[in-house]
This record gives structure tokens, sequence and C-alpha cells, in this order.
């Protein structure tokens, strides 16, 4: 477990899947009740908005998973910006690299594509019952894709300062995990609005708070 902004996070971790959001999606088609959390070190079949193929290579990123049954499909709303501000303030925080969100779900940082977030899940006219929230960052340098908008994909390894130290990936999950429950709470309890100064903060070019956002269907 870890804890940051006094947020305790249970995660499982496996070595290799197909895709932690599948996986999700599957343990919450078969009933699995409550919010949870899953890494996996290697994806098989990672992938990204639009059904874009995610470099997932062993070790070399973050593939990270958070899946939740809603008690209060309301309190869904506005998941993927939220979880973009806190996988950036964990990215500033903890490793000091200036990384903003580029609308809707793109961690980037000078011109290059880091990770990204994918929010799936069941959506009713009350709001998502459900939701998957997928989150890839790539940490080691290798081969990468170049997007269909242009924008190269790189790593974190690409973009720190000469003689720091890659993060440890399993740390970095765990941080990056507490920072979500902490901003996930604060959207719980005053909604998107709560969240727009954060959001002004990490937002490529200044970037207005999302208002239709992707996933959930």
């Amino acid at each position: 477990m870890a804890a940051f902004a006094g947020h305790l996070v249970l995660i499982e971790t496996i070595d290799q899947i197909d895709s932690t959001n599948e996986e999700a999606k599957r343990r919450l088609e078969a009933g699995v009740e409550g919010a949870h959390w899953l890494r996996a070190s290697m994806q098989t079949a990672g992938r990204g908005t639009h059904g874009r193929a995610w470099d997932s290579p062993d070790g070399a990123g973050l593939y990270l998973t958070r899946y939740a049954r809603h008690v209060d499909p309301l309190s869904a709303n506005g998941l993927t910006p939220t979880v973009g501000i806190a996988l950036a303030e964990t990215i500033r925080g903890s490793i000091g690299v200036p990384v903003c969100v580029k609308p809707i779900n793109d961690l980037v940082c000078d011109g290059l594509k880091l990770g990204g977030i994918l929010v799936e899940g069941t959506r009713t006219p009350e709001g998502m019952t459900t939701s998957v929230i997928g989150i890839g960052l790539n940490i080691g340098s290798g081969p990468r894709r170049v997007r269909a908008d242009g924008w190269p994909a790189a790593s974190l390894q690409d973009v720190l300062p000469a003689g720091q130290p890659i993060p440890e990936v399993a740390e970095l999950a765990r941080l990056v995990a507490s920072q979500v429950e902490g901003r996930l709470a604060d959207l719980h309890r005053g909604g998107p609005a709560a969240l727009h100064s954060a959001w002004s903060r990490v937002a490529l070019d200044g970037a207005p708070w999302p208002q239709n956002e992707p996933g959930g269907r």
C-alpha cells in the first residue's frame, strides 16, 4: 500500500495480461464490487483511445487500471480530466518533469506524448454505473509509434534531466494511484468545479475544462 495526500491504495500486480482495462471489465461483468487497482508488467494487447495499439513491453512502462462499481453514478462525471490532473501532478511533484495534459487524455512534454488515459465503463441516463480508468505511461526508451495526430511517442527517460534516475515502476504506480484517489475524492465532494483551478495549472496551452469526455459507453 502507499500513502500520498493521506490516501492508502492497494495495487494488485500481475506479470502479463492482454490488457488491464479488459481484465477489469471482465471482473466487473463477473460482479466485483467496490473500487480496485490492477497493474501489469506487460500487456500483449494494450490499447488507447479509438482502439489504437499501445506498446506495452515488459518493464518499460506503467500499465495501470482502476475499476469500480459506482453507488452514485453522477460521481463519475469528469473522470478523464480529473485523472489527468492527478497524473500530471504526480510526475511534476515526484520527478520534476513539466508534463501537461493535452485534452482530453494525453500526457505530453516538449511536443512528445509520454502517456495517456482511457476511461471506459457502463453508462445509464443517470450516469456511469461502472468505470474502468486505464493509465499508460512510457518510462523506458525504445521504439514507439508516431500517432495519427502527429505527436511522436516518447518516454520519461527521453525527457528526464541528464543523470536523473528513472523512477521504479512499482513506486510510481503507488504514487499515481494515491494521487488519483485524492483527486477523485475532490471530484466526488465538489464536482468538476472543484478541480478547475488544478486543471488550469496542468492543461496544455491553458485549454478549458473538457465538456464532453470520451469513454463510458
